[in-house]
């Protein structure tokens, strides 16, 4: 079979995003540029195929006398269908401080446009976020469950101690836009780049890869909670640490789920108790995240030191014969300095 057809509309300009859904008797199309200066939403009859004039429902800031490669400071990342209206989502720094937008803070807004009455003035920008510092946003999803019922995902990557953290957010949205319940967390990024599929089940699914491996992830709509799986049922063999002058001491470990091994950060993290010396009870603690949640306490050993392998010096260099032994204070030490004549040696 051959397929021929024509462009009837579009205005895409030079970087475009563009969304269509459709509910049986028209379809709504989402189209982001900076060429437009802003995100724009539209309405085309099944029946007829020509759509209604493009209507702003988010404007970008800035004066511009061109239209190339201009910067937005924003996103349109999905829309979905309500009973009565057409709700959007992306991202965006607070436009009004478009200027200095490379140093604003993102947000996830939403869009809630009247199904019958495509236009900027019935459009109302409803804020899911409201982070002061900067926060990148990525996989913002909308899920339409039923009339009444829109389900949001997105991840979040902040910075923190020098370090990336990930978390997973999900928002139940109602028919007019607004959030059901507050916004449920969760450690990592469960999110893949595909949208989540509502199954005949009733059941919001996707597919996540974690190392190396494909996971899958249930949302029940009615009870919104992610299905993780509990780490207590993973295998986990403990490594050993070596006796640290006083000091805490740590140990790897092997975690096995389903025959696959897990990753340390992406689905796990390790806390220690008695960890110290040779005779404690020392314990480690696997505590899910990502796609895992609960935890599971082992117990670990702490070996002696090899007395081969450690360091000595003595208080002094230097004794008075008295005619009886002499025993020298010996400190134990893994490293020293020795220092004389303004030189100083490391050992």
């Amino acid at each position: 079979m051959i397929m021929t057809a024509t462009i009837a509309d579009a205005d895409l300009w030079h970087s475009f995003a563009q969304y269509m859904e459709n509910d049986g008797e028209n379809i709504y199309i989402l189209e982001q540029s900076e060429g437009s200066r802003y995100t724009k939403l539209s309405k085309a009859s099944v029946s007829v195929g020509k759509r209604t004039s493009p209507a702003p429902i988010f404007r970008y800031g800035g004066t511009h006398t061109s239209a190339w490669s201009i910067a937005c400071f924003a996103t349109a990342d999905d829309l979905a269908l309500s009973e009565n209206n057409v709700i959007c989502a992306g991202t965006s720094i607070d436009q009004a401080n478009y200027e200095n937008g490379r140093n604003e803070p993102y947000n996830i807004y939403i869009t809630v446009t009247p199904k019958d009455s495509i236009t900027e003035d019935d459009t109302t920008v409803k804020w899911l976020t409201d982070h002061t510092e900067r926060v990148y946003f990525s996989r913002v999803r909308l899920n339409r469950i039923s009339d009444d019922r829109i389900i949001a995902t997105w991840w979040e990557n902040k910075t923190v101690d020098s370090k990336s953290v990930y978390t997973s957010k999900v928002a139940v949205l109602d028919g007019n836009g607004d959030p059901v319940y507050d916004i449920i967390e969760y450690e990592g990024n469960i999110l893949s780049e595909c949208k989540p599929i509502l199954c005949k089940d009733g059941m919001l699914r996707w597919y996540a890869a974690s190392n190396g491996s494909l996971r899958l992830y249930t949302l029940d709509p009615e009870s919104p909670n992610v299905s993780l799986k509990d780490i207590a049922d993973a295998v986990i063999t403990p490594g050993s640490g070596e006796y640290n002058f006083g000091s805490e001491v740590t140990a790897e470990a092997e975690v096995v789920y389903n025959g696959s091994k897990l990753t340390e950060g992406v689905d796990y993290t390790i806390t220690y108790s008695n960890n110290i010396n040779v005779a404690d009870k020392s314990k480690m603690t696997i505590n899910g995240i990502g796609g895992f949640t609960g935890k599971k306490t082992v117990p670990f050993s702490i070996e002696p030191m090899d007395i081969n392998s450690v360091k000595y010096i003595s208080s002094g260099s230097q004794y008075t014969y008295t005619g009886s032994p002499i025993e020298a204070a010996v400190s134990i030490v893994s490293s020293y300095d020795i220092v004389y004549n303004e030189e100083k040696e490391t050992y």
